[in-house]
């Protein structure tokens, strides 16, 4: 039995390109204009898996992509696989969204509507893992078809770990270059500060909020600050480093990093 490149090799339809690129854009781009609350686990490696996977769809769909399917196959597995993984992670904490934004909106707070919208799109990469498994598995037959089913699982494997490979080196990358930035602050004078808290600052995979509540964490272990009642609300950092920390964030350490455990 086999399949015909007319059947796999076709234009993309609302089908696939909705579930497959415009859905996972929209979800990236809805959790970072709230802070962060999904990226921040990893960042590179999250952004690397879905420009892998939509590149993966995007030369399998091409009307004239059959010859790179042997190439994609493994990503195309990778990547449902890991969407389904996270949108049944996310279905279950989305009720929570909604409460809270049902909550903002209810005091009259705009934001209320970016936690809305972001807890309707935390649903959908459920709908992206099923349509990237759907393709991954007309992908596997046509493969098989062609070549034969053992070539087709040695394809799938070596795709998949080297997909894995990848997405993991960058995000050991990252979180590398992000730990020695935050580790330099443990010289706690202002001119060692400077330039890592400037660096953290204007790094793109910092986000809105993510490296700077590392470098809270950083601060609360360095200059621990216990008021009266036991309860810790801001790192107790001097005065001049405070400044540093000021100038490159916009805000003292008091307001960026209070109530931040």
């Amino acid at each position: 039995m086999t399949t015909s490149a007319s059947t796999i090799s076709r234009p993309l339809d609302w089908r696939v390109w909705a579930p497959g690129f415009a859905l996972p854009i929209a979800c990236i781009v809805a959790d970072f204009a709230i802070g962060e609350y999904v990226l921040w686990l990893a960042p590179a490696g999250l952004l690397c898996l879905a420009a892998i996977s939509m590149v993966a769809l995007a030369l399998w769909r091409h009307p004239r992509g059959g010859g790179a399917s042997f190439v994609v196959i493994g990503p195309m597995w990778v990547a449902g696989i890991s969407a389904l993984a996270i949108g049944v992670v996310l279905v279950i904490l989305s009720p929570v969204g909604l409460l809270m934004s049902i909550g903002m909106l209810s005091r009259g707070h705009v934001a209320g509507l970016l936690f809305l919208i972001c807890s309707l799109l935390a649903i959908t990469p459920i709908w992206t893992g099923i349509t990237y498994i759907r393709e991954a598995i007309a992908l596997s037959r046509r493969q098989a078809a062609a070549r034969g089913t053992l070539k087709t699982s040695l394809h799938a494997l070596l795709g998949a770990a080297g997909t894995v490979f990848v997405v993991i080196t960058v995000h050991a990358a990252d979180s590398g270059w992000v730990t020695r930035r935050i580790a330099a602050l443990n010289d706690a004078t202002p001119a060692a500060w400077e330039a890592p808290l400037a660096s953290l600052r204007g790094y793109p995979l910092c986000g809105r909020a993510r490296c700077r509540w590392l470098v809270c964490e950083q601060l609360f272990r360095q200059f621990p600050q216990t008021p009266p009642d036991g309860i810790i609300m801001w790192p107790d950092v001097p005065a001049p480093l405070d400044g540093v920390f000021t100038q490159a964030y916009g805000m003292p350490v008091k307001e960026a990093c209070r109530n931040h455990d």
